[in-house]
C-alpha cells in the first residue's frame, strides 16, 4: 500500500475521499499531527482518489491524492528443512504469487547464509539455476546451510527460506582404549566421531588375532550407537588387536585405528571336535573322520585329538589312538559292524570336556544272499508286475538301498527265433518286494532275476524266471497303395506291420464313399 505525505500543516488538517463529505477518523483510519494519514489493513475498497483541506479565516484550500492498491508478492521456497545425503542431487524450488500488474517487475534471486547466488557459485559447475529451480549436483557437507529466495518488484520485495542438511557417513571412532584385563575379557571403550548429522545406530567391533591369518579381521560384537563401551568375551592363547567401525542412515564411517594389543593366556579346550563321520573304501574298516578345532578354539599349545572307539555290542575296554591331524583309519574284526567312538581336544595344558559318543558302522560289503523270486504277474503284453522275498538283514552287510531286476529277452513266440542275451536294469529303491517292468515286446519269452544292493554295490542274482507274453495289437500296415483302378474296380497293396505281436490271422479294409 502506498501512503501519501503531504508537508506539515499549521492548522487542523483534514483527509477524505474526494467524494466524500466527512473526515476520515477512527477505526481503521488515523490522522497524525504532521498530517499523514494513515490506513491500517487496507483492501482494495481503500483504493481511490483521497483530499487533505486546510482553511482559516481568509479561506479554504485543497490537495488530492490518488491511492492505487496492489496485492503484496508472496514466496514458497521447497522442500523445507531437506536433509540429503552427500553425492545426491538436490532440487529447490522457489514457487511466486504476484500482482498481475508488477509481474513484469519481478524479479527472483538466490543466496545462501546470505551470500548472493547464481551458476557459477560453485567452481565445478555443480550449482545450476535455472528457472524458479536452483539444483546442487553431487551435493557435498560445505553446501549445508540455510537457502534463500528472494523476489524484487517495483512495489515490494520479500523472501522465504529453507534449511538444507547434509548427511554423510561418520567419521570414524577414535581413542580406542582397553580396561578391566581379565584372562577371558576385556572393556574396550573409544571416542565418537562427527555423525555428520545423521546419528550412530550402532558400532561393529571387529578384532584381529594370531591366531588366524595376519590382516584378516573379524566381527566380533555390534554396540548400541547410544554406547561407546563394550565388555568383550576372549579366547585363551590369542593375541588380540581390536578396531571400531560406525554405522548411520548413510552408510559406514572407515574403521579406527587399531587398539593397543591384548593377549590371554593358554589354557585347556573348551569344546572337542564336531560332525563326527565314517568313510570307509573297504569292508571291515573304518576311516573316522571330524571338523578340526578352529585356530580360535583351540586355547593353547600342542592339539591333539584322542580317538576312542568299541565294538557296540562288546562292553569292553576302549581302544583309543592319539594323532595331530583330523582322520584315523581303524581296521574291525566285523563287516558292517555299529561301533561308539569319541574324538576329544587335548593340548599342552589339558583335555577338552567329557566327548560325545556316536555310534558309527565299519564298511560294507556286497550282500551275500539273492532274493527269491515269488512269481510274475502278468498286467497286459508289455507290462508284468515282479514279486520277491526280501533278504535278511544280517546278508545285506551294509544299508540296504534297494532292489535291482534284470530282465532279457530270449525269444520271440511267433517265429521262435533266439535273442542275444541283452540286460535290461531297473532299480526300485528301499525296503520293497515288488516292481513294475514295462515297455515289453508282445508274444515273446523272457528272463529275469532279482537282486539286492548297498553302497558298496549289488550281491547275488536270483535265480532267473522265466515268462511269456500274451499276443498284443499288431501295428498298423507299413504302407497302402492303389495298383490300379478300373470302371467299378480297384486293386491295392499294402505292406506287412514292422511288429506283428503275434499270429497274424487276417487284414479289415474298410473304405468310405467320398463325395
Amino acid at each position: 500500500m502506498s501512503r501519501p505525505h503531504p508537508s506539515a500543516c499549521a492548522v487542523p488538517v483534514h483527509r477524505q475521499k474526494e467524494d466524500e463529505t466527512k473526515a476520515l477518523e477512527g477505526g481503521r483510519y488515523q490522522v497524525h499531527k504532521n498530517g499523514s494519514l494513515q490506513i491500517s489493513l487496507a483492501t482494495e475498497d481503500d483504493a481511490g482518489a483521497y483530499s487533505c483541506w486546510v482553511e482559516n479565516a481568509q479561506g479554504k484550500t485543497a490537495v488530492t491524492a490518488t491511492l492505487d492498491i496492489r496485492n503484496a508478492t508472496k514466496l514458497h521456497v521447497s522442500p523445507k528443512n531437506a536433509r540429503v545425503p552427500v553425492d545426491h542431487t538436490l532440487a529447490l524450488r522457489c514457487d511466486s504469487q504476484c500482482d498481475a500488474q508488477l509481474r513484469a517487475s519481478l524479479r527472483l534471486s538466490w543466496s545462501k547464509d546470505g551470500v548472493s547466488l547464481d551458476s557459477n557459485s560453485t567452481e565445478d559447475g555443480r550449482l545450476v539455476i535455472e528457472g524458479v529451480t536452483l539444483t546442487i549436483f553431487n551435493i557435498t557437507l560445505e553446501d549445508q546451510g540455510v537457502y534463500a529466495c528472494s523476489a524484487h518488484t517495483d512495489l515490494d520485495s520479500t523472501e522465504d527460506k529453507t534449511q538444507v542438511t547434509v548427511l554423510d557417513v561418520p567419521d570414524p571412532p577414535h581413542s580406542l582404549h582397553l580396561s578391566e584385563r581379565q584372562n577371558r575379557s576385556v572393556r574396550l571403550s573409544w571416542q565418537a566421531g562427527d555423525p555428520h548429522n545423521s546419528h550412530v545406530k550402532e558400532y561393529i567391533v571387529e578384532f584381529e588375532g594370531d591366531r588366524e591369518e595376519p590382516g584378516q579381521w573379524e566381527e566380533m560384537a555390534r554396540v548400541p550407537g547410544s554406547d561407546t563401551t563394550v565388555l568383550l568375551a576372549l579366547a585363551p592363547y590369542v593375541r588380540y588387536q581390536f578396531r571400531v567401525t560406525a554405522l548411520n542412515e548413510v552408510g559406514s564411517s572407515l574403521p579406527s585405528l587399531p587398539s593397543e594389543h591384548h593377549e590371554t593366556p593358554p589354557a585347556a579346550p573348551d569344546k572337542n571336535p564336531q560332525n563326527i563321520r565314517v568313510q570307509a573304501s573297504q569292508p571291515k574298516e573304518m576311516i573316522i573322520r571330524w571338523e578340526p578345532l578352529k585356530p580360535m578354539e583351540q586355547n593353547g599349545p600342542g592339539l591333539e585329538y584322542r580317538v576312542s572307539w568299541r565294538s557296540q555290542e562288546s562292553s569292553g575296554e576302549w581302544q583309543e589312538e592319539t594323532v595331530t591331524n583330523h582322520s584315523l583309519r581303524v581296521m574291525t574284526s566285523a563287516v558292517f559292524a555299529p561301533y561308539h567312538v569319541q574324538v576329544q581336544a587335548i593340548n599342552q595344558l589339558g583335555v577338552g570336556p567329557e566327548p560325545q559318543v556316536v555310534t558309527l558302522y565299519s564298511g560294507e560289503d556286497y550282500p551275500d544272499a539273492a532274493p527269491v523270486i515269488h512269481g510274475v504277474d502278468v498286467i497286459n503284453s508289455t507290462l508284468v508286475k515282479v514279486t520277491w522275498s526280501t533278504i535278511p538283514k544280517d546278508r545285506v552287510h551294509g544299508h540296504l538301498k534297494g532292489y535291482q531286476i534284470n530282465w532279457w529277452k530270449t525269444k520271440s513266440l511267433l517265429d521262435g527265433r533266439t535273442h542275444l542275451k541283452e540286460v535290461n536294469i531297473l532299480r526300485f529303491s528301499g525296503q520293497r518286494n515288488s516292481g513294475m517292468v514295462p515297455s515289453l515286446d508282445a508274444f515273446s519269452e523272457y528272463r529275469l532275476t532279482v537282486l539286492a544292493y548297498n553302497s558298496k554295490g549289488a550281491g547275488p542274482e536270483s535265480e532267473p524266471y522265466i515268462f511269456q507274453t500274451p499276443e498284443g495289437v499288431p501295428e498298423q500296415p507299413t504302407f497302402l497303395k492303389v495298383i490300379k483302378v478300373d470302371k467299378d474296380t480297384a486293386t491295392l497293396s499294402w505292406g506287412l506291420p514292422n511288429k506283428l505281436n503275434g499270429n497274424l490271422t487276417g487284414f479289415l479294409l474298410q473304405y468310405q464313399i467320398s463325395k
